[in-house]
Parts: C-alpha cells; structure tokens; sequence
C-alpha cells in the first residue's frame, strides 16, 4: 500500500504509520459485515463483565472496555491488521471527533466507528478509559525499557511489570532507533547524525517512527487486561547549536507531543568549562550567569539529587509537571 512515497505493508510493518486504521473504508466494511450481538456487548460492558462476547470476524479487547453516559466502548482488531474503536449507545458525541461510520442498529441504539488514530487514542486514554495512556509518572521509580522490536517485546515487558508492581517506560526510543513520520512519507534518505560518545550513525535505523512507536505501543496496553503505570519517554531528543539544530529538536518533540517523558541531549550546546569549576562558592553564580531566568528551579530542584557532567555527554531528562521544573543532568 502507498502512503505518500511510502510503500509499506502496515500490518507487518508495525510502529510506523500514526494510526492503526490506514484504510477506513475496509474497516467499516468489515464491521458492517460482522455477525455480532451489539446489544449483549454493550450490556456486558455497562455490568463490568471479565470478558466481551467474542466476534467470528474481529477480536474485541476487554481491557479497552469503557463506559461513559452516551454509550459503551471497546477496541476491536479486525482479521486484516487493523484496529478501530467501537461505541455502542443512543446518543452522538463529540469526544473523540468525527467518527468513520455510524449505523442504527435494531435495537435504537447506534454503532459508530472511530479510528485508533493518535489523535483519537490520545483523547480515548484522557476522557473514557484513564490509566490506559502514557503518564506523566514524576518522580516515581520506574525502568526506561527501548522497544526496538515494537510489538515483540511488549507481552514481556508487561508481564515483568505485572509481576514486579514496576513502572516503567514502556514506550521508548531515540533518535538513534526513530524517524520522523513525514520523513519516511516523503522518502527522504537517513540523516547521518553524529552521537557523542557513539560516532556517526544513520537515525531510525528500526524503520519505526516516534508517531507509530506511541499508537503501536498504546494499542497494545489496551489489549492488555494487565493494570500498568506506564510512560512514553522521547529518548535523545538532540539539541544541537544553531537555528538548524533548535528547529531540529522542535521537530521531533511535535512528532512525539503524545508523549509524557523528554530525554534532551544537550551535549552539543553544554558548556563545557563547567567542569573546572572546583569551587562550590564559584557554581552557583555561574549557574546564574547561564540560566538567569530558571536557575532558582535548577538550585531548588538539585538540592536533593546529585548531578554530574561529562565530555562523554550530557543528558537533560524532564518530566511534564505543573509545579516544578524537573530536570536531571547525569552522564551517558
């Protein structure tokens, strides 16, 4: 199938496109054509029931399963690779924006399709199913685990975070794994980007984007029945000197704006005679002098926490919070 230059099988070719229903129409013919009791799905996800009446043509998900006052959802695969969300109730709403399809059924209620586009999920995961989407977890423990075989290695993942209690981002990639999904569809070639303490390599050498990886990694924790804390971390946004560098960074974090974790690599613009800085009377007021409008945050921020450099690189890591600037300065 051609997505702009794109020439891409998304069913084998997962994490890259930033949707998992890339042709509507199929997939509401499909569910048009399915044989399925809408009214009984629908009541056994008003009475919480532990599992969905299964379909002979798509695979309803029970941990998707969501109640609202306008109707009952859940997330279905179809038989082709593509998945969409599904509401049934007697009521239109907006909440997730202009569905794909929606037909009267028998019993006066409606079935209305949606598509499992980062655009829908994201508002899927905030308004109807909370605790399914990435979270911006603060400062609690939790591993950074890179999926660099996307769907291959997130049952493993979930499961250890089951057994464990753990949290952990689930979802994670660099620049190193990860490219930018309008790159891949205009078939621009790799960008050759050099990596401080690595040397020069190609960027997205998995084939996966930061907009694919999200959907990809969403959609499987609502097929998981599993209870997860779980983040997206952006892993290596570089941000390097000049114009070229900053618009560069900006690029990648509006590829990744679902995400709730930033890992930025300042390497490049550090300055590096911090480090002969031996003086603790001297580092406060060339913490100043660098960060004028921020460095009371940075102070208050390192008064629990230490923090080191080094000419092997500098990784700047924050967390999306609404009271304070978090940002850890460690060595990679």
């Amino acid at each position: 199938m051609k997505f702009g230059l794109l020439d891409i099988d998304p069913a084998e070719n997962p994490a890259v496109l930033d949707t998992g229903t890339w042709d509507a129409a199929e997939a509401c013919r499909q569910i048009r054509a399915a044989n399925y009791d809408w009214t009984a799905v629908g009541k056994a996800i008003r009475e919480s029931k532990p599992a969905l009446p299964q379909a002979d043509t798509f695979q309803p998900w029970n941990g998707s399963a969501s109640i609202s006052p306008n109707g009952a959802w859940f997330l279905a695969s179809l038989h082709d690779g593509q998945s969409v969300i599904l509401r049934v109730g007697r009521e239109e709403n907006g909440q997730l924006g202009k569905p794909l399809d929606t037909r009267r059924l028998p019993s006066g209620e409606s079935l209305v399709v949606f598509s499992t586009s980062a655009a829908v999920l994201d508002p899927y995961c905030r308004l109807l199913k909370p605790g399914k989407g990435p979270q911006a977890l603060g400062a609690t423990p939790r591993l950074g685990i890179g999926t660099r075989m996307t769907t291959q290695v997130w049952p493993g993942i979930f499961d250890a975070m089951t057994q464990r209690s753990m949290a952990a981002n689930s979802i994670q990639n660099s620049i190193r794994e990860l490219s930018l999904l309008d790159d891949l569809l205009a078939a621009r070639p790799p960008e050759t980007n050099y990596s401080t303490g690595i040397g020069t390599i190609e960027a997205g050498w998995t084939g996966s984007t930061y907009e694919g990886l999200w959907v990809a990694g969403v959609l499987a924790v609502l097929k998981s029945d599993q209870p997860l804390r779980y983040g997206a971390d952006a892993d290596h946004v570089q941000v390097k000197r000049g114009a070229a560098g900053i618009e560069r960074a900006k690029r990648v974090i509006r590829a990744a704006r679902y995400y709730s974790f930033f890992t930025l690599d300042m390497a490049d613009v550090l300055d590096y005679s911090a480090l002969s800085q031996s003086s603790t009377g001297n580092a406060e007021p060339f913490l100043m002098e660098k960060f004028p409008t921020r460095s009371k945050d940075v102070v208050s921020w390192s008064i629990t926490r230490s923090c080191s450099t080094s000419a092997a690189g500098a990784i700047v890591s924050i967390a999306p919070r609404s009271d304070v600037l978090s940002v850890s300065i460690g060595t990679h």
